[in-house]
């Protein structure tokens, strides 16, 4: 066995730049694995670290109104580790004459800390004394809006501006991520967080002492449901509007799903690029199989064992998972460790956790090690299959085959004269049929991520494009935290650059069917409202659907419940007590954001039990012009929360995408260099296996270039047909890694378009080209009197 490692080791040298190849090829799927797990891990990590320091609630309970003195009847439930009551207000914060954006106020103790829901000074100070006019101000939103500690804010208080001053900026871990609400998309510099203390948000927004919010923190192992059960009880008196547990919590749930997909690309993205790597590998060790038959024939003629020839060819593939999984290794945990450093930068973690874990290492190991010993068994086993005499002929495949001329050069023949330097690639792609299906294959699979990399850009276009002009037809939207009638509506009509308003009743309410829950919030419109688009999937259309008093789900959200159209699902709301109605379920309405659910107004006002016609929110088509004037004269209106005007959100959302963007560009870098090295491997094999025959065709006087020029046609041949396969491929691949990526938060459609077809295959073009010229350059430098040798 020692003289068939030095075997080994011999061919690795001589092959060095082909053994190099398939090394990076596993190194790529290892680095990728390691890089996407470990920075989930670092993730999850950091946020988890963060949650301890910063106490975050295990679950929270909004009440319209409730006395202090509830913390301490909840304090005394068992299990219970700390309580937290605050007065929450929503309003408005002024910040010019054309811009405003969304505040929302939250009382906390004044001179100590709060107990739940901790507050992280990253500038400045925390509230001194009484605090008397000044806050804390969320750290993203002063970052976008370049305010600092000692500058005045403007909340607007019943549409009048009210001066704070910012004492600090600060994170907290209901804000990590920058949100008010589940489902809505982050807008840095549109919405504001401002802690204030306790007595001053009961002063200036003329409140008794209350609280709005109950935020409670558990012992390790308590059980949380049967706490839960148990404050609300004592909440029941006060209107419970929503209890929402640490995962439900907005900005929890969408930096879980920031998790959830990287963990998903952990798997899907190294799953990939091993299986081209073990493909790659399997060709390669079965095509040196084929070139080495002589050395086989003869080294079971001196008498080694089959077990020791497949032991041979084995060890091949365990040197190239072994160093692939070295080299990957050390650049997964380099990309991990900047992934990281990045998403926590962007998502607003305070805390950064890097660290090395057991998992990654294991599975990189076993991943690549599993994936070539894979590859290289069948070609191993080959080799030992083979009988010595047969072995040390040369392959009788080749010598056997009869010559003919292939029907495609026959067809072209009849068309027009063909030269001798298309005429001889041509036959060649047809002579050695094994050899072009190999190269066909390593083509198309050089294409498969590159494809479904490049389509994310096209994917996460059309995500934008559909929803905000689609989907969402309006030009801007005002909600409110009290009900109005008419006489707001005509107040709003009658403003300068108002085109059109369409009045909405948002009901918070819980959806009920098979033994499941759903807290979500009901959207009552009218039937003959156009402000969103619908894409109904099954049932009726969605007016004929509002008509007939029935509710309009998402796919996503039927399946949650076990329903189906026809089925009746119960509803009920916070708002009343021990009554549940129940609807029947007409459409469902394909939605790439969230998971919303529409009804008639009617019914809307029937779940609230609403003497006449009560809305909340104001869907507005304007002038473009009067929008920040327009804007401004919303949040002057009494219970104005938030005012969004379409564009300026889609422009802020824009800018979020950067990150994105560069993150997709590394991700296609990436591909592009796994498709560079399956080609350059693909093409380097061809040329070593035929190296005679190059060779004695320079011998008898052939041109070196005109010899490139043979060899590049011959790859172009092979490539029209390698590159529509690897299309297909990559478009199956990207329409699985989406499905696997969709959610409740968004789903995500596989969409390519035309064009990226078309820079992709002249980019797959540019890179075969580039890929060959090692394998030329080997033609220029053949040694002639040792490669015509013979040996038989």
């Amino acid at each position: 066995m020692k003289k068939l490692f030095l075997k080994n080791w011999r061919d690795i040298k001589d092959r060095k730049a082909q053994f190099g190849a398939l090394i990076v090829l596993v190194a790529l799927g290892v680095s990728s694995y390691v890089s996407f797990i470990s920075g989930f891990l670092n993730l999850s990590a950091s946020a988890e670290d963060a949650y301890g320091r910063l106490k975050f609630a295990d679950f929270s309970v909004k009440v319209f109104s409730a006395p202090k003195t509830v913390v301490s009847k909840i304090e005394s439930i068992k299990g219970v580790k700390a309580v937290q009551g605050r007065l929450i207000v929503d309003t408005g914060l002024y910040i010019s004459e054309e811009e405003q954006a969304q505040a929302r106020i939250v009382g906390v103790p004044a001179g100590s800390r709060p107990k739940v829901n901790d507050i992280l000074i990253q500038k400045g100070h925390y509230l001194r004394g009484r605090a008397k006019d000044s806050g804390v101000l969320l750290r993203t939103y002063a970052d976008a809006r370049k305010v600092g500690p000692g500058d005045i804010i403007k909340p607007l208080v019943n549409g009048e501006q009210k001066e704070i001053r910012v004492a600090g900026l600060a994170t907290n871990p209901e804000y990590f991520y920058a949100i008010s609400s589940k489902g809505d998309i982050p807008a840095p510099g549109e919405f504001a967080v401002i802690w204030m203390a306790q007595s001053e948000v009961e002063r200036v927004f003329q409140k008794p002492p209350s609280y709005t919010d109950i935020s409670v923190t558990i012992e390790k192992g308590a059980n949380r449901a049967k706490i839960i059960k148990e404050a609300e009880d004592i909440l029941d008196p006060y209107i419970i509007l929503e209890t929402v547990k640490r995962e439900d919590q907005p900005s929890a749930f969408s930096l879980n799903e920031e998790i959830r997909q990287n963990q998903s690309f952990a798997y899907i993205m190294p799953l990939v690029v091993l299986f081209i790597a073990s493909l790659s590998l399997f060709i390669a060790l079965s095509r040196l199989v084929q070139s080495q038959r002589g050395e086989i024939g003869l080294a079971k003629a001196l008498g080694y064992r089959n077990w020791q020839i497949v032991v041979h060819y084995l060890v091949f593939a365990l040197f190239i998972a072994l160093a692939g999984s070295v080299v990957g290794y050390a650049l997964g945990y380099y990309f991990a460790r900047e992934i990281t450093r990045l998403y926590v930068d962007l998502l607003g973690i305070p805390f950064l956790k890097h660290q090395i874990y057991a998992s990654p290492v294991v599975g990189s190991v076993l991943m690549s090690s599993i994936a070539c010993i894979l590859a290289g068994i069948t070609p191993a086993y080959a080799s030992a299959k083979m009988r010595p005499a047969i072995a040390m002929r040369a392959d009788p495949t080749i010598t056997l085959a009869k010559g003919r001329t292939p029907l495609v050069e026959r067809a072209l023949a009849k068309i027009m004269p063909i030269p001798f330097v298309l005429k001889l690639p041509l036959r060649n792609v047809f002579r050695a049929r094994r050899r072009s299906v190999y190269t066909i294959v390593g083509i198309a699979f050089a294409l498969i991520l590159t494809v479904s990399t490049g389509a994310m850009f096209d994917s996460i276009n059309y995500l934008l494009d559909y929803q905000f002009y689609e989907v969402e037809k309006w030009d801007m939207v005002a909600v409110f935290n009290r009900n109005f009638s008419h006489d707001v509506i005509n107040r709003v009509e009658s403003m300068e650059g108002v085109k059109r308003v369409q009045p909405v009743l948002m009901v918070p309410a819980k959806l009920i069917a098979n033994g499941k829950k759903r807290e979500t919030a009901i959207t009552a419109m009218e039937p003959d409202a156009d402000f969103h688009g619908f894409a109904i999937s099954e049932g009726f259309n969605s007016k004929d659907a509002l008509k007939m008093d029935g509710l309009i789900l998402t796919p996503l959200a039927a399946q949650k419940l076990g329903v189906k159209v026809g089925d009746k699902v119960g509803v009920e709301t916070p708002y009343i007590e021990d009554r549940r109605l129940t609807f029947e379920v007409l459409a469902l309405s394909e939605e790439m954001i969230g998971t919303p659910v529409f009804a008639n107004v009617r019914q809307g006002r029937k779940i609230l039990r609403a003497p006449g016609y009560v809305y909340n929110s104001l869907y507005l088509d304007v002038d473009p012009r009067e929008g920040k004037d327009i804007k401004k004269k919303l949040y002057e209106l009494p219970g104005a929360t938030a005012v969004m005007i379409k564009q300026s959100l889609l422009d802020k959302l824009q800018e979020l995408m950067s990150f994105t963007y560069v993150f997709f560009g590394v991700m296609l870098a990436f591909a592009f260099t796994m498709a560079f090295v399956v080609v350059y491997n693909t093409f380097t094999t061809n040329i070593l296996e035929r190296t005679r025959e190059i060779a004695t065709m320079r011998t008898i006087g052939e041109d070196r270039w005109h010899l490139a020029v043979i060899v590049t046609l011959e790859n172009l041949l092979l490539a029209v047909a390698g590159i529509p396969l690897g299309l297909w491929l990559g478009a199956r691949a990207n329409e699985a890694m989406y499905a696997s990526l969709s959610s409740e938060a968004f789903t995500l459609k596989a969409i390519i378009l035309p064009f990226t077809y078309v820079w992709i295959t002249g980019s797959i073009l540019v890179v075969l080209l580039i890929s060959e010229v090692p394998a030329i350059r080997r033609i220029f430098r053949l040694n002639l009197a040792e490669a015509t040798k013979i040996l038989e």
